[in-house]
């Protein structure tokens, strides 16, 4: 297994997917120029990392993500209409998988989880609060435009903005988590 600065590093993945479905028939919802598609239907979109806890290829993870879109189809419910998305007749435009860093932690919503389940709270906290800083350091660089020869480096590093979702504020921080989901996922999550 990677290491990071002492600690277990894992691969983290980007999935996105990109579909139509059918357009709400209410006259008072407008859509955003980017949701239209055609008549009566629009585009949506949806992305998140994963992390896996063993080594895997692209391929594995493309198989995965398309493993998860059927699944999506029949679970998601429109937030504003409460239709499940498999009634809007969705159609696949595009599902894009990418190999994101080796890391020790993965962006979940306003949250963010590790592997690394073993480490005492003190510890995990210690690990969180070096992967925040680390982050904020690489957003820095990449923020800094072309011209700064740090962010060529950073760019072919691979490096990219993170979203951090207020994790940088550390008051923020509830954890780390081992309530019986984590625990059954093998995972410990901090909130924030």
């Amino acid at each position: 297994m990677k290491n990071k600065d002492g600690e277990t590093v894992y691969q983290i993945y980007n999935i996105t997917v990109y579909w139509t479905e059918g357009a709400d028939p209410n006259p008072e919802y407008k859509y955003s120029d980017w949701q239209k598609y055609s008549p009566g239907r629009i585009k949506n979109w949806t992305s998140f990392q994963q992390m896996y806890k063993e080594e895997t290829t692209l391929e594995q993870v493309q198989q995965k993500a398309r493993q998860w879109w059927i699944n999506y189809i029949f679970t998601k419910v429109g937030y504003r209409d409460k239709v499940p998305l498999a009634e809007k007749n969705p159609e696949l435009l595009e599902l894009k998988v990418e190999f994101l860093e080796w890391e020790t932690w993965c962006l979940s919503w306003f949250s963010h989880y590790t592997y690394n389940a073993h480490l005492s709270d003190e510890a995990l906290l210690d690990s969180f609060s070096r992967f925040v800083h680390r982050k904020e350091f690489e957003d820095w660089i990449v923020s800094q435009g072309p011209n700064d020869p740090l962010y060529k480096q950073a760019k072919e590093e691979g490096k990219y903005l993170h979203c951090l979702m207020g994790a940088e504020d550390r008051w923020r921080w509830k954890g780390p988590c081992r309530c019986p989901d984590c625990v059954k996922f093998g995972i410990t999550r901090i909130d924030h």
